[in-house]
């Protein structure tokens, strides 16, 4: 076997491109990949400062939200036995038929569904009365200081000659534990 032995200008070109192969393996797999994730993790810095900006108004106001959400907790809040809610409840829708004048013909009560954190009270409501008063009343269930919720309703014709409407409701309302 014949030995060959490499002059000193092959081992030099040799030499030289092993250092532009390595350089250009080192550029294209080390370099350039390198760079693309800085890029891209410049970029979500970028995207997290616009965020910060964007949601720090939401961390100055959490001290005011903070106490708008315990006074809503509060007004919300079970007081008394299912029992003694559903009797509130009961005296409410009667007190705001009152002050409009509406006959109430039945009321019903349901038993309060309990889940996690509340409890679901409502009432089936028949009444007697023009459908101006209806209305008026519905206003008054849903507004202050009632806030209930209307689930369900049917108006129908009383009678052919009347004026008067039967309307049928289902009353409820969502109380904290």
């Amino acid at each position: 076997m014949v030995s060959h032995h490499f002059s000193s200008r092959e081992k030099a070109i040799f030499i030289v491109c092993l250092l532009v192969v390595s350089f250009y393996v080192t550029y294209s797999f080390g370099y350039k990949q390198m760079k693309e994730e800085l890029l891209v993790q410049q970029a979500r810095i970028i995207q997290s400062e616009k965020d910060l900006k964007k949601y720090s108004h939401v961390l100055r106001g959490e001290e005011a939200l903070g106490k708008k959400l315990e006074s809503y907790k509060e007004f919300f809040k079970q007081r008394s036995s299912d029992e003694g809610e559903m009797t509130k409840i009961l005296s409410d829708v009667e007190a705001a038929a009152q002050k409009v004048s509406i006959k109430i013909i039945n009321m019903e009560p349901e038993r309060a569904k309990k889940q996690d954190f509340y409890h679901y009270f409502s009432v089936h409501v028949q009444m007697q009365s023009s459908l101006k008063k209806i209305c008026e009343f519905l206003y008054q269930l849903e507004a202050k200081p009632y806030f209930f919720h209307i689930d369900e309703m049917r108006i129908e014709k009383y009678s052919i000659q009347a004026n008067d409407l039967k309307c049928q409701l289902v009353i409820s309302r969502f109380l904290i534990k």
